[in-house]
């Protein structure tokens, strides 16, 4: 009887697991990345805050982003701003020389789906 309770208790515990790994909101390697996002606003009646993933309803698709270095890590930056929206810490003094030019310069991207690509590419 107890080898039989201790079965069921170890296909309940891969249950949740699988439940767990399948729910939407989990993202396989997000812990071990190191990287993690902090969310800008101001007083702009016209901004919007976006999370990592998704344009908010109504966003237009061709909105101009420019990622570039900020404060010694990676922020997105809303065309003309000065404040990100988004900052990672992805650490821009580790990354390879060409890709600390290209963030020193900026690196204009059309698409929220392309600054994600980009924040893949230099935390891999």
């Amino acid at each position: 009887m107890k080898k039989v309770m201790q079965i069921l208790a170890c296909a309940a515990v891969l249950a949740a697991a699988l439940l767990i790994v399948q729910s939407p909101g989990w993202k396989r390697g997000s812990a071990s990345s190191g990287t993690s996002i902090s969310h800008y606003s101001n007083s702009n009646a016209s901004s919007r805050q976006e999370s990592a993933g998704t344009l908010p309803a109504g966003a237009p698709k061709n909105d101009s982003y420019v990622i570039r270095e900020y404060k010694g890590h990676i922020g997105v930056f809303r065309k003309g701003e000065e404040k990100p929206f988004q900052e990672y810490e992805t650490e821009v003094e580790l990354l390879p020389e060409p890709d600390r030019k290209a963030l020193k310069a900026g690196i204009v991207v059309h698409s929220m789906e392309e600054v994600e690509k980009r924040i893949e590419d230099y935390d891999a």
